[in-house]
């Protein structure tokens, strides 16, 4: 049978492929240096983050992402990251390293008031024990100057373990709010 009959149920029962199921939100309210996930739930093999209005105390920071293995949390050179920075100036820049103790994911965050960061993040093969974990960003931001800027890109968790969390971080002062939600998609 075609995939697409099997989703619409025309072979005698409706699957719901691609179905968002939230897992968790956290609404950041106050002053937080790191926000924590540890539950990614079970069998999903493609996860949705989002960040919505995301502002920060220290100007010109990097917004961070590292994952957790067994509970603890991965600090070694087993990161990788290529992505592109577009901002409304004219300016862009290329942003690549294969070996990180972490993903940087959104680059030059400013602190004013109106100088919010929103974006999403595809997580692959999170919970597999035999796969790389990667991650798809996009991100939409204003820098300290202030100008509008823009980042997609990848990166990787370049061990073949299963994960048991991740945490969003500051290069440097707090996260002052925030509403970050985890999705896993369900494929049946």
């Amino acid at each position: 049978m075609p995939l697409g009959a099997a989703r619409f149920g025309l072979g005698g029962g409706a699957v719901d492929l691609g179905k968002l199921e939230l897992i968790r939100t956290q609404a950041i309210t106050s002053s937080t240096a790191q926000v924590d996930f540890t539950d990614l739930g079970t069998g999903y093999n493609l996860h949705l983050i989002t960040v919505n209005n995301l502002h920060i105390a220290t100007d010109s920071q990097d917004l961070n992402f590292r994952v957790f293995v067994g509970g603890s949390l991965q600090t070694g050179n087993d990161y990788s990251r290529a992505f592109n920075i577009n901002r409304s100036n004219g300016s862009n820049d290329e942003d690549r390293d294969p070996t990180l103790d972490r993903l940087r994911v959104t680059p030059e965050i400013g602190a004013s008031s109106n100088e919010l960061t929103n974006g999403y993040f595809y997580l692959y093969n999170a919970l597999s024990s035999s796969k790389y974990t990667f991650l798809n960003q996009h991100s939409t931001f204003l820098t300290k100057d202030p100008y509008y800027a823009t980042t997609f890109g990848a990166g990787s968790f370049n061990e073949t373990d299963t994960l048991s969390g991740f945490r969003f971080y500051m290069g440097s002062g707090n996260i002052n709010e925030a509403e970050i939600s985890l999705y896993g998609i369900a494929e049946s």
